[in-house]
């Protein structure tokens, strides 16, 4: 199954939700599910059009239907990003998560693990048999710059990718652990 999201912000069907153009209607609520709540991501002018602009602390999409997210082995997570800066504090940014509150028990993690405020690498993981397992991209990326990056998890092999090029791989045992945390954005 897909998720489509356009995040242009202009395909809200109703007031603080995202809607879902892959036909299974996984449509997604903006933050906390309040208007204008604090969690909630903000528009902002994008190179084409407008996008989500998530703060980098504690912004998301939530999607609580977690049993069309629970991947246990061959799925691929695609994103394009643009970061401004990462927090010092956190560490690392999720782009998608299964969330429970820590990238070391969530089913999976793909985000972007912090090397100083305004450069940072592709980071995947995945959760097999309670233990986790994770992969860290060889390239720094700047902030400030458009990047399409992906996170597959096949035949025992974890990888991220970057503008189309693997950039670290990793062998893995086992199906991801499936919970039922929901996906975060």
């Amino acid at each position: 199954e897909k998720l489509v999201l356009p995040m242009d912000g202009t395909n809200a069907s109703v007031s603080n939700t995202t809607k879902d153009y892959s036909g299974y209607s996984k449509h997604g609520q903006l933050g906390e599910g309040g208007i204008g709540d604090s969690a909630e991501p903000t528009l902002a002018t994008g190179k084409v059009g407008s996008g989500y602009r998530f703060d980098g602390t504690n912004d998301y999409i939530n999607f609580t239907n977690v049993t069309h997210f629970q991947m246990a082995d061959n799925f691929t997570i695609e994103a394009f990003v643009n970061f401004s800066f990462i927090n010092s504090t956190a560490g690392s940014a999720p782009i998608v998560t299964r969330f429970v509150g820590s990238i070391f028990s969530d089913s999976y993690w793909f985000g972007l693990r912090r090397q100083t405020d305004t450069t940072a690498r592709v980071q995947g993981s995945v959760l097999i048999s309670n233990i986790n397992q994770s992969v860290i991209g060889n390239t720094n990326l700047a902030a400030g710059q458009l990047y399409h990056v992906v996170m597959t998890y096949r035949a025992g092999n974890l990888t991220v990718y970057l503008d189309g090029r693997s950039d670290g791989s990793t062998a893995t045992a086992g199906q991801v652990d499936l919970k039922s945390e929901p996906l975060r954005i």
